[in-house]
């Protein structure tokens, strides 16, 4: 390389460093964290629940093109419960909730929480390992890929199934259209469920709440007050467990018992009755 060109590329490194810093601080300031509206009583919140906790980030949600290959001679399988589901699995009688749930939909919740309870970070699939705790949508594949034993990838299924096309983009709308076109996608969950959001984040940083297929988690359990428990990878940099409760979806608490999660950061330019909380920002519930 010419010496000359050589001195012109080494003196502008610095600027393009300096440039790049810039950036960020800019972004931080962007998405400066305000006091969070909605909750029935903000004095009683918890800022452990708000700030940084459960905030989705943003790097988030992605597809690897080693994710989408099938191993040759590899087993096709028929994906259902019955294939996640132990024959032995027998029902925690300690919740009533559960006692009528399919054993495979239990088996789900319990891979999730075996995440969440050992703070696991790495998990791996095929050829690739997955860092789970900075991306929801490897958290969920982890998840069923646990349950099951590792019969189930839900991504490669979606491929090798022909749901979805091998360019589609983010792991988020790769889950939810394969459990939209092949099996389940509903308004109410279910144990074992996964839950897609929309617009926990600005993805195009146009400032408007048309953002979709952002955020995902796994349904782990419901209380008596119908507020179901999730737990998702990517919150607050963590595998973190969560609330929503859909016939309250802008309640933050419920006498004293908090009903509903802060999934969404607070930009700067965000009105104080937008929504961020977990009810008002899930679409819909997939799962077999």
């Amino acid at each position: 390389m010419n010496k000359k060109y050589l001195r012109v590329i080494l003196a502008l490194v610095p600027i393009m460093l300096i440039a790049q810093e810039m950036m960020i601080v800019r972004e931080r300031v962007q998405l400066r964290l305000v006091r969070p509206t909605g909750a029935s009583a903000v004095s009683d919140m918890n800022p452990e629940d708000y700030y940084g906790s459960h905030v989705v980030n943003e790097n988030n949600n992605t597809i690897d093109k080693i994710d989408l290959e099938w191993p040759k001679g590899e087993r096709r399988i028929k994906i259902s419960l019955d294939e996640i589901a132990d024959p032995n699995a027998h029902h925690d009688q300690s919740n009533a909730n559960e006692k009528k749930a399919h054993p495979a939909r239990n088996k789900i919740a319990e891979a999730a929480k075996y995440f969440y309870q050992n703070k696991v970070k790495h998990y791996k699939i095929g050829r690739r390992t997955l860092r789970i705790d900075q991306d929801c949508s490897h958290f969920v594949r982890a998840v069923y890929h646990r349950a099951s034993n590792g019969h189930i990838d839900l991504f490669r299924e979606a491929i090798r199934s022909k749901t979805v096309s091998a360019n589609i983009r983010g792991g988020v709308r790769l889950l939810a259209t394969y459990f939209k076109k092949k099996h389940r996608y509903a308004k109410i969950p279910q144990i074992g469920d996964i839950i897609i959001f929309h617009n926990t984040y600005d993805v195009n940083r146009n400032q408007r709440y048309d953002d979709y297929y952002t955020h995902t988690g796994i349904i782990t359990g419901k209380r008596s007050d119908g507020t179901y428990t999730f737990i998702h990878g990517n919150a607050g940099r963590y595998i973190k467990s969560g609330y929503i409760n859909l016939d309250y979806p802008s309640k933050y608490k419920k006498k004293g018992k908090i009903i509903n999660t802060f999934v969404r950061v607070r930009y700067k330019w965000m009105k104080k009755t937008d929504p961020v909380m977990s009810a008002q920002l899930a679409t819909r519930f997939g799962g077999f």
